[in-house]
């Protein structure tokens, strides 16, 4: 999990495999609270429909609000 999106997207996809990956796209900064308001949802989902991130990037914007992508495309 990262709020370093540039970095850590180009690095997920640009190579064949990875762990998979959590960004929180914010500009500011967030108490651990908030980071977990933002990412709980998150893991709800994941566990909930027994999806496995490996390649792919959760993309959060705030809480209850994010999007799975593959990476690499």
């Amino acid at each position: 999990m990262t709020i370093n999106t540039a970095d850590f997207l180009f690095l997920a996809g640009s190579v064949e495999i990875h762990p998979g990956l959590i960004v929180l796209r914010t500009t500011a900064g967030l108490s651990r609270d908030e980071q977990w308001a933002w990412v709980e949802p998150v893991v709800d989902s994941l566990l909930g429909e027994d999806e496995q991130l490996v390649n792919k990037a959760v993309l959060v914007t705030g809480p209850g609000k994010f999007e799975i992508t593959r990476l690499p495309k």
